[in-house]
């Protein structure tokens, strides 16, 4: 209904789209065809998962993990994705913060607390825009256990729509939430997310005085609500904008934290910000060690990167194959990515050693990486073979204690050779072909 916006989808279309829409389990299999599909949980937000996606046909058993946005680091309020080693011939990973290692997390929840704190006591208002669900819901639930902590009274309000909606599906979906507000729930019947110090925010507090937090989408500053606030309280030096994450080129965000002065909307309007500006991360989405953790807990054969910038793609490329020795493929939007196949069955080759009779009973194993010990004792010694005159015959050799060794190591007649088992075994191994 907004004007100059093209709908890319008829709203037939997606009633369409959403018939086919089917409710599974997280670690169920269902079957769509000749594909059998596994969904596991992804953190990043609530619902998220990456999906195992294996076809058996007459070339044997194909398997593809998809991750979507997935999270590597449990937060407050949703865990750490759980996709377990499932030795697929391809892994489809997002990349959004492929260049990115973040710093410690307890640091950057200090700060955002911090300048918070800060700014209300000196009776500024705070405005933190976020998108309805992730972002939100962590640092609401970050804010309001410091509020109670602190014994703070100002106010923090959430705005009304999607952000609220999406509140209440965190309160009614709690299996998937981090297993403290479980447990917290299971023991006290206080749910955490239902967020009691937090309150709906009205358009018409946006020129109240006094301090307040204010939760504001969409995020980046986009438009809407976010943006509305922003234009009346930017002018504001005892002000506080506090941007979660990543801005896209274009907004107004991406403006602000590029430290531009002025931002101008359109022919008519323009907001000079003289307010403090801060990039405090709150992302969802896993950073470079997380994705290389993935991959090395997954074990792909081959590793495709999508979602995220080219120039951080490659650089992951690069670490993946060094690194981890795996394929790593970074198609472009719409181009075919052709990807390296192992055999599903792979030829061995068995010694004839192998392959022949078990060895008799009193026959000692002798150990693979060392010969100096524990050897069998040797065969007995052939009688001795009578000289052509009278005399006795050759002295029959020295017997020897078991796990004794002569001195000439060189193969002289002072050192009884392997029996032939060992030094098969001894050698290349089972299996090997010379």
């Amino acid at each position: 209904d907004k004007k100059g916006v093209m709908d890319m989808y008829s709203e037939s279309e997606i009633e369409k789209m959403m018939s086919k829409v089917r409710v599974c389990y997280l670690k169920q299999t269902f079957q769509v065809g000749r594909f059998e599909i596994t969904p596991y949980y992804a953190g990043h937000v609530l619902g998220a998962v990456a999906f195992e996606i294996k076809h058996t046909g007459a070339k044997g058993t194909r398997s593809v993990v998809y991750t979507g946005d997935y999270s590597m680091t449990p937060e407050r309020h949703l865990g750490a994705a759980k996709i377990p080693m499932t030795r697929p011939d391809l892994l489809i990973s997002e990349s959004t913060y492929a260049d990115t290692i973040r710093g410690s997390k307890k640091k950057r929840e200090v700060d955002f607390l911090n300048a918070v704190k800060e700014t209300v006591i000196k009776q500024g208002k705070v405005l933190i825009p976020v998108f309805a669900v992730g972002r939100i819901q962590e640092m609401c639930l970050l804010l309001q256990e410091f509020w109670e902590q602190q014994g703070m009274t100002v106010p923090i309000y959430i705005t009304k729509g999607l952000t609220t909606k999406a509140h209440k599906y965190y309160q009614l979906f709690l299996d998937w939430t981090h297993e403290s507000i479980v447990d917290n729930f299971m023991a006290t019947g206080t749910n955490r997310l239902a967020f009691h110090s937090v309150k709906a925010f009205d358009p018409s507090l946006i020129t109240a005085p006094g301090p307040m937090v204010v939760f504001a989408s969409p995020g980046m500053l986009s438009g809407g609500m976010s943006l509305k606030i922003f234009k009346s309280w930017a002018s504001e030096s005892c002000n506080l904008t506090v941007l979660p994450g990543f801005c896209v080129p274009g907004t107004v965000g991406s403006s602000v934290l590029r430290g531009d002065k002025t931002v101008r909307l359109d022919h008519h309007t323009t907001i000079n910000i003289r307010c403090r500006i801060a990039l405090i991360s709150f992302s969802m989405h896993t950073d470079l060690k997380g994705i290389l953790s993935m991959i090395n807990r997954v074990r792909p054969s081959a590793v495709l990167l999508v979602h995220g910038q080219k120039r951080n793609i490659l650089t992951l490329k690069e670490k993946v194959e060094k690194q981890l020795r795996i394929p790593c493929l970074t198609p472009s939007n719409t181009e075919r990515a052709l990807v390296p196949l192992h055999p599903t069955s792979i030829p061995t080759l068995a010694s004839i050693s192998f392959l022949s009779p078990p060895l008799p009973k009193q026959t000692e194993a002798i150990p693979s990486q060392s010969f100096d010990t524990k050897l069998t004792e040797p065969p007995p010694a052939p009688a001795p073979v009578p000289g052509p005159g009278p005399g006795p015959g050759p002295a029959p050799p020295k017997k020897r204690k078991l796990g004794e060794i002569g001195g000439n190591r060189g193969g002289g007649s002072d050192v009884f050779r392997r029996p032939r088992w060992a030094r098969i075994s001894a050698g290349r191994g089972f299996g090997s072909s010379r």
